[in-house]
């Protein structure tokens, strides 16, 4: 056996030892001081040298010894980092955590239920992904290069129970990983992304130091999952902040050496837009980006075929079932309740929360109605909105309920006999350890609804009986709102649409969109000078009743819908995608443009015939815009250019040319490979190999 004794060195100073060398050239002497205690570790470099007498002197001035005898590097790599992350204590402890957190999922509707993960179907990098999320990260985390991971979801399919999935099966399959797991929501602590992560570093390893931490991570030893992340950018910074420093380049100074980090999120501009895409572009020698998106879950996946047989002889809209809460409830609850509850399907979500906290009264003694529960939470959900936070401190919801629910409390204090009649303080304490709060996070920072769907439950309870126009300010409550009314009926479905009618006029107009569609199943607006992105739309009509103008749809999918060019005037689709759909009164009609769009009817082809651009070669005017659209890329009077815009960033922001006539240049330049098609479909990518070329025609010296 030989090591080499440089390289021993190193790690056990990486560790915080003093090294200290011996007479024997192959044996070292490691010591640190924790606090009263004296550690020291007598490393033999080579079978025939002998440590009894360094042992001895060692003991005798009071320290506490052990020799050890390593068979290569990558033995003493290994025996540092479990000795000093106690992995095997810490990978109970996130076992527990991750029991917690599944058991908190299924309980509520059944003492017998059993938690299992359901793989939905998911993209990746683009691509119909083939295999399972958990699996597709796992067989990525010995490459040797460090990789972001990126996993993408609308609120409630299933990101955080993905980041639970991983984290169990690194425990569990990974005996040389210790996962890093943070749900990102939890942390209120430090309102800048930096201090935010270094906080959670200090409170997952407390006795060590964050400088150790990081050069484990950079060592592949430490996979951070950071679940939750775009619940950062809802934080609210006071003017005075230092924010300038982006939370996208504080994760890159860690993508360094075989470093993994995973990123659950809700799809978010952050991640669209032309700052990260060139940040990306910068980064791409130093670090992989795998990109996965959760597509949203089926009932196939959930229920059995029995049951979905039942639902279906019911007539219960099946499609309304894409929350992972309420397929959930409905794959846990007893053949009993489940026919109950699919013989009266309106009610499905009524049912839910019913069972729910009908339950909690026994589980918790709570001599409190099932209605007096619901009005609780209403209640506390708008404190959230008002204060603008999804999670708090458990003390703090027990001083909510303390202050807003006194009489409420009091009146149920009366329904206890004397002998087990309970203070308004354990009543408190009763509603903070609800059903229908989360309670499972690993660093008890704080706790708030048990999911995204009730969250918006009650959030859209408030929304639907305020009279303030302002109800809801930050716009991060009414995704989840709109979610949760997804399965109800159309009328309660309007309602919320109706009481969102101010807010709406202030989000991006691809989320209004996809929210009109969810609550009206139909386009119930007139739509102008939108641009509008990754839709996906069934059965739906432009065109007919409302009016759709000078507007451009990119990366849409069309399925079973119609465009009627009566009311379609000035409209792109870029990359879009048709299934079963039909263009009507379009001929010899210039209202419509497709570019690179696809359809299983051949239907771009019948269009073309009216919008196919001329092969001759452009004129002024074309020229002007081409030249208009690469100085996007590379504005004049600068050395460096662009690799990556956003289509809409090439149209917006000028009178001269249209949209249509930036979208034909765009056309025009890819055909030229002035411009490339990069792998998000949203961007244009500016190709480097023609870079003489385009001087030469953009006429730069």
């Amino acid at each position: 056996m030989h090591i080499n004794k440089i390289e021993v060195i190193a790690l056990y100073k990486r560790y915080g030892f003093e090294v200290i060398n011996t007479n024997d050239e192959y044996i070292i002497v490691c010591t640190i001081n924790n606090g009263h205690y004296y550690n020291a570790d007598i490393v033999i470099l080579n079978d025939t040298s002998n440590s009894e007498k360094i042992f001895t002197d060692y003991t005798k001035t009071g320290y506490a010894c052990k020799i050890r005898k390593y068979t290569s590097i990558k033995d003493v790599s290994e025996t540092l980092f479990k000795g000093f992350f106690s992995v095997n204590s810490s990978k109970e402890r996130l076992e527990k955590s991750y029991t917690k957190f599944t058991s908190s999922l299924v309980s509520s509707f059944s003492e017998n239920s059993k938690y299992s993960y359901i793989n939905s179907n998911y993209f990746i990098n683009g691509e119909t992904g083939c295999l399972d999320v958990v699996s597709e990260i796992t067989s990525r985390l010995s490459d040797s290069k460090p990789t972001l991971f990126l996993i993408e979801a609308a609120a409630g399919f299933g990101k955080t129970c993905t980041a639970y999935e991983l984290l169990n099966n690194l425990i569990k399959n990974h005996n040389d990983l210790l996962p890093l797991f943070t749900e990102l929501s939890r942390n209120r602590q430090a309102k800048i992304f930096r201090y935010v992560l270094l906080d959670e570093i200090d409170n997952f390893f407390p006795t060590l130091s964050s400088k150790l931490v990081r050069l484990e991570i950079k060592d592949g030893k430490v996979p951070v999952i950071l679940d939750g992340f775009d619940e950062l950018l809802h934080t609210k910074l006071d003017d005075n902040d230092e924010i300038n420093e982006t939370m996208i380049e504080t994760i890159g100074e860690l993508l360094e050496g075989k470093a993994k980090i995973i990123l659950t999120t809700r799809r978010t501009a952050m991640f669209d837009g032309d700052e990260f895409h060139e940040w990306m572009n910068s980064h791409k020698d130093d670090f992989n980006m795998v990109r996965i998106k959760i597509d949203e879950p089926t009932v196939d996946h959930w229920l059995n075929e029995s049951r979905i047989e039942l639902l279906k002889k019911n007539d219960f809209s099946i499609e309304k079932l894409s929350n992972p809460v309420l397929l959930s409830f409905l794959r846990s609850i007893s053949d009993l309740e489940f026919l109950e509850v699919a013989t009266e399907p309106n009610m499905i979500v009524n049912k839910y929360f019913e069972l729910m906290l009908d339950r909690e009264k026994t589980r918790q003694d709570l001599n409190m109605s099932v209605e007096e529960q619901y009005s609780v939470f209403t209640r506390l959900a708008k404190d959230m909105i008002d204060l603008s936070y999804t999670s708090e401190s458990r003390e703090y919801f027990i001083s909510c309920f303390l202050e807003y629910e006194q009489q409420l409390l009091e009146e149920v204090r009366s329904r206890y006999a004397i002998e087990s009649k309970p203070t308004k303080d354990e009543l408190a304490n009763k509603l903070a350890s609800h059903a229908l709060l989360d309670k499972s996070n690993i660093d008890n920072k704080g706790i708030g609804f048990i999911n995204e769907f009730v969250l918006g439950n009650f959030c859209a309870e408030n929304i639907i009986n305020s009279t303030d126009d302002y109800m809801v300010e930050d716009t991060r409550f009414i995704a989840p709102a709109v979610i949760s009314y997804i399965p109800r009926s159309s009328e309660q479905k309007h309602t919320l649409w109706s009481s969102l009618a101010f807010v709406l006029d202030f989000i991006d107009i691809s989320e209004k969109i996809k929210y009109m569609i969810s609550l009206n199943n139909r386009i119930t607006d007139d739509i102008q000078d939108a641009t509008i992105e990754r839709i996906i739309m069934k059965d739906i009509q432009f065109g007919t009743e409302y009016k759709l103008s000078n507007s451009v749809f990119i990366n849409c999918t069309f399925t079973n819908s119609e465009l009627n060019c009566i009311n379609i005037h000035e409209v792109s689709f870029v990359d879009c995608n048709f299934y079963n759909s039909k263009i009507l009164n379009y001929k010899g009609s210039s209202s419509i443009t497709l570019l690179g769009c696809n359809s299983d009817n051949n239907l771009e082809a019948e269009i073309m015939k009216y919008t196919e651009v001329k092969e001759e070669s452009a004129d002024d005017k074309d020229k002007d815009c081409e030249i208009f659209i690469l100085s996007r890329f590379w504005n004049k009077g600068r050395n460096t250019f662009y690799k990556h815009r956003h289509i809409k960033g090439l149209y917006s922001g000028t009178s001269t040319f249209s949209h249509k006539d930036i979208l034909k240049g765009l056309d025009r330049l890819r055909k030229k490979e002035f411009l490339l098609q990069p792998d998000k479909v949203s961007f244009a990518e500016f190709n480097t190999a023609k870079l003489s070329e385009i001087k030469s025609y953009m006429e730069r010296k």
